[in-house]
């Protein structure tokens, strides 16, 4: 911790690092309370999902990936030697500079069906209590 001042400096640089993170786990709480889902229930509206949609390779979805943590780690390394002011600004820009390009990616677009993985046809409940049987998907 840095108490070069007397007063911790810290807490936000470690923010910044663990950035990716915590916005894709927040974002996908929200996403999910807001429209009424079961929180604990996964779906495939995370960063990573999204990027395998747009780029279909996860050489440039990892790559994309480790760019942003390094662009965080660099940030939060940076932000210890500043003032606590001076860190919060450089917080708030960076966490609504990567909030607005999930949002724009689709984290809030309602999910696709997918069909799954051994072949079959993916079968959800409707409201009504009656499955659902949604055909399968070429891949």
């Amino acid at each position: 911790m840095n108490i070069a001042d007397g007063r911790p400096r810290a807490m936000i640089p470690v923010l910044l690092v663990l950035s990716p993170f915590v916005l894709d786990t927040g974002l996908a709480i929200t996403r999910r309370l807001l429209s009424k889902n079961d929180v604990f229930t996964g779906d495939r509206r995370h960063v990573y999902d999204l990027l395998h949609e747009k780029y279909l390779s996860v050489k440039r979805v990892d790559g994309v990936m480790w760019a942003m943590g390094l662009a965080f780690a660099g940030l939060g390394f940076a932000a210890t030697y500043l003032p606590l002011l001076a860190q919060l600004p450089v917080l708030a820009v960076s966490w609504l500079a990567v909030i607005l390009w999930m949002v724009r990616l689709g984290m809030f677009r309602p999910e696709a069906p997918r069909a799954k993985a051994n072949g079959q046809a993916r079968i959800d409940e409707a409201p009504e209590g009656k499955a659902i049987q949604y055909p399968l998907e070429k891949v």
